[in-house]
């Protein structure tokens, strides 16, 4: 990844978890989430999520819904507009060398956000 594109990603994933405040929970979701990509795949991972949100609100007190909501607006920003699909049905939808470049784009933004947020939250974990 250039510099540039690192840069705009880190960029992206601060100002957003400066507007959520993450809490302790948030912080042990986006610790365990590149894990659950790597582990289980792009595909189940967001559908995890995607089953774990709660309501609509894409700024709810929800930790699964705010990180479903941070690599959504990433993954529109990167790839384009979904036009009212959900990130979880578009995923299904790629090609095998669609969903790598996906995959890697949203597990680098998930490493931002993990950096992020444990430096956000203070405490010293569970």
């Amino acid at each position: 990844m250039n510099n540039m594109k690192h840069n705009e990603m880190a960029e992206f994933a601060y100002t957003r978890l400066l507007e959520l405040s993450p809490d302790k929970e948030f912080r042990s979701l986006a610790r365990s989430f590149p894990s659950m990509i790597q582990i289980n795949g792009l595909g189940a991972a967001t559908a995890y999520l995607f089953s774990k949100k709660k309501g609509n609100s894409a700024r709810g007190k929800d930790p699964h819904n705010k990180l479903y909501t941070l690599i959504t607006e990433w993954a529109a920003h990167k790839f384009g507009t979904f036009d009212g699909e959900e990130l979880t049905g578009r995923i299904m939808a790629l090609n095998s060398p669609q969903y790598r470049i996906y995959t890697n784009e949203i597990m680098n933004l998930c490493l931002w956000i993990k950096r992020f947020a444990e430096g956000m939250v203070d405490g010293d974990g569970e």
